[in-house]
């Protein structure tokens, strides 16, 4: 029984305590976002940022962004396989999220 009670009681905390679509920035074809079409371990072309952003001692004005949850300064990444910090190589990357995301629409049952 109280579980059940409780279970209702973190229902209604997560109902209260949302956010509103609003307080997120704008996203979708009102904010000029483009489709990053299905690939695997791909990139899109140069982005131009809208301000300088510095990284490195280095003011970049464009960025690269991987499907695999990467953004790069210097050019595209194919990297599929995530690699610990700090990188010993000049690639210059954030990873807001590195893992191996195929976004073809395959799906496999893992490794066979």
């Amino acid at each position: 029984m109280y579980f059940i009670v409780y279970l209702l009681f973190i229902c209604k905390l997560s109902v209260i305590y949302s956010v509103p679509l609003s307080e997120f920035f704008p996203f979708g074809a009102s904010a000029s976002d483009t489709l990053f079409l299905p690939n695997d371990d791909s990139s899109t072309n140069a982005l131009p940022l809208p301000h300088v952003f510095p990284y490195f001692n280095i003011n970049h004005r464009q960025i690269y962004l991987a499907n695999n949850g990467l953004f790069s300064f210097l050019g595209p990444i194919s990297e599929y396989v995530p690699t610990p910090f700090p990188l010993s190589d000049n690639r210059r990357l954030i990873a807001g999220f590195w893992s191996d995301i195929d976004t073809r629409g395959n799906i496999s049952s893992g490794n066979r």
